[in-house]
């Protein structure tokens, strides 16, 4: 995908907040010959709907009466009432959760309606995602049982009620799922809920991340999904936005050094500086790092907003420092687990494993670009300067 004009405008309006320069290059664009078609389903794909339906109206022009601006209109309005429903939910449980003196870190999602969306049908999202400690697990688990939630199969820390999804982490960034990617990622819990910050005063043991955090972790869930989705940057944008007058880039950068995740954020912020003019320092690219021929492809790739499907998973293995973990994350990306497998698939018998692994390297060889081979080659020779 090309930056027409359509995703010109996509992105113009993927922020809160609108200068007079922004709106004025809306304006200069050709509203009523672009191809509201696309612009509509690209919206939906990017998760950024609510936003381009809110500043379209925001700058007033005249707007034709469009089959897919009133669908637009309806998927905000849609997306408000679902959102509604989700956090009338979310405050009950909370009210649980926090009577029983159990601390959580609410993320993502339903953690950004409450503190940086002004409005909750701006954002949308699938579930709740709630960060926890592991010897709390239990406890959480009976109470989301005794408020109506039920494991789903094949996903032990996935609640559902009604339509309303619920994840349990007890890490943030799924190692749990693949163990080997603790290569690449050297988490420490505790400097996460040392930084943490209550939500609202009368839930004091709800939680949010602290700014630095929420960057870091956005880095990786949108690397992990190989930047599927552009509405992750525009939660950063905003976070850095709206935090500009404290934030300390030097920590950030100590942060993402001790995460040993200094490589995904600079994807990230590379990405927010050159297409979203986000307010980052320019010393904070002035790290000398050694490129690997993958990863220049995927940040060309990134800026042209060209997808990059499979390449994210496998970018974790610049982090890894030893040949053999790499090779371990290798064969774990390729061979899962059988639990994980399980998921991958929706099914598990016993007998049917070894079928599986086997289909498994037939969804690998056509989900993973052809480009991914050379990766693959040289995936344990030092990396290109």
């Amino acid at each position: 995908m090309t930056w027409t004009q359509e995703n010109s405008l996509l992105l113009l309006c993927s922020r809160l907040n609108l200068d007079n320069d922004t709106k004025q290059k809306i304006k200069e664009l050709n509203l009523k010959n672009l191809n509201w078609k696309y612009l509509f389903e690209r919206s939906l794909a990017e998760g950024l709907f609510g936003l381009l339906y809110k500043n379209i109206k925001k700058v007033q022009i005249e707007m034709p009466p469009l089959k897919e601006f009133k669908e637009l209109e309806r998927m905000y309005y849609q997306n408000l009432a679902k959102n509604m429903i989700i956090l009338k939910e979310l405050e009950s449980l909370l009210g649980c959760l926090n009577d029983s003196q159990i601390p959580i870190i609410l993320l993502r999602g339903a953690s950004f309606l409450k503190t940086i969306y002004n409005d909750i049908g701006l954002r949308y999202f699938d579930d709740i995602d709630i960060f926890i400690r592991g010897n709390h697990h239990e406890k959480i688990c009976k109470i989301l049982k005794k408020n109506g939630f039920s494991p789903l199969p094949f996903y032990p820390d996935r609640y559902l009620k009604d339509s309303i999804n619920l994840d349990i982490h007890t890490n943030l960034f799924n190692i749990s799922r693949i163990r080997s990617r603790a290569y690449a990622i050297k988490i420490k819990n505790e400097e996460i809920w040392k930084d943490a910050r209550s939500i609202e005063n009368h839930y004091p043991n709800v939680l949010s991340l602290s700014p630095y955090d929420n960057i870091l972790t956005l880095s990786i869930h949108s690397l992990k999904h190989s930047y599927a989705q552009l509405i992750w940057f525009v939660d950063m944008n905003e976070i850095i936005n709206q935090t500009k007058d404290n934030l300390n880039w030097d920590k950030l950068l100590q942060r993402a050094e001790l995460f040993n995740l200094t490589r995904p954020l600079y994807y990230s912020l590379l990405y927010l500086k050159k297409k979203m003019n986000s307010p980052i320092p320019d010393f904070v690219f002035n790290k000398n790092m050694k490129w690997s021929y993958l990863e220049k492809r995927t940040l060309n790739f990134l800026l042209k907003n060209e997808k990059i499907e499979r390449y994210g998973e496998l970018l974790f293995i610049y982090g890894i420092p030893k040949k053999s973990h790499k090779l371990k994350y290798l064969f774990e990306l390729l061979f899962p687990r059988p639990a994980v497998l399980s998921q991958v698939f929706g099914f598990y018998r016993l007998f049917l494993i070894p079928l599986l692994y086997i289909l498994r390297l037939f969804q690998m060889a056509f989900l993973i670009p052809k480009e991914s081979l050379r990766f693959l080659y040289k995936v344990l020779i030092p990396r290109e300067k």
